[in-house]
């Protein structure tokens, strides 16, 4: 049986489960173990690779290892979370997935005490913004590694994207247009 349910129905349910654990009276590993699978649920809702942010080296990798990079740490996530409950929608707004190289993905993990686009601005990564008509393909009815490992121009002709414009970290998510 295949287990059928849209991406935003999906989000939505991952905040209301999340919403629900955190009221139960469970050991608190418990609840980090939900939480940081429901966190997987949110940023890869509409596929792990096809999500609104890429960096530079991914949109012109040629068959390299990519990764799906949670642009403000699972980790820091759910330590926000589980110290700020009363604050989870606006936490769960740093939920972000961007696609990363392998090589990209190394240098994010040394940027330690930092979050957030802060990480890739320090790891000198330069972040790409899709167009968001990509987002609701069906991505998911092939295998999205071997999507992504074509060339970024042929993924374009492929789903006709709009061009990805240059992501400004200076500017909060909500303005970006």
């Amino acid at each position: 049986m295949k287990y059928t349910i849209s991406s935003a129905q999906q989000i939505e349910d991952s905040k209301t489960i999340i919403k629900t654990v955190l009221d139960l009276n469970i050991h608190h590993d418990m609840k980090r173990k939900v939480i940081d699978y429901l966190l997987w649920n949110i940023t890869g809702a509409f596929g792990k690779f096809n999500t609104k942010y890429i960096s530079d080296g991914a949109k012109i990798s040629h068959g390299e290892l990519l990764n799906h990079e949670h642009v403000f740490t699972k980790k820091g996530l759910i330590q926000r979370i589980l110290a700020e409950p009363d604050n989870l929608e606006t936490i769960l707004k740093d939920a972000i997935g961007c696609i990363v190289t392998k090589e990209e993905h190394d240098r994010l993990n040394k940027e330690k005490n930092v979050e957030g686009w802060q990480r890739y601005i320090n790891a000198k990564i330069k972040v790409w913004e899709l167009n968001e008509d990509i987002l609701y393909r069906k991505l998911d009815e092939m295998k999205n590694r071997e999507f992504m490992k074509l060339p970024f121009d042929l993924r374009e002709k492929i789903f006709s994207i709009k061009p990805a414009k240059p992501f400004d970290y200076n500017m909060p998510n909500n303005e970006q247009v």
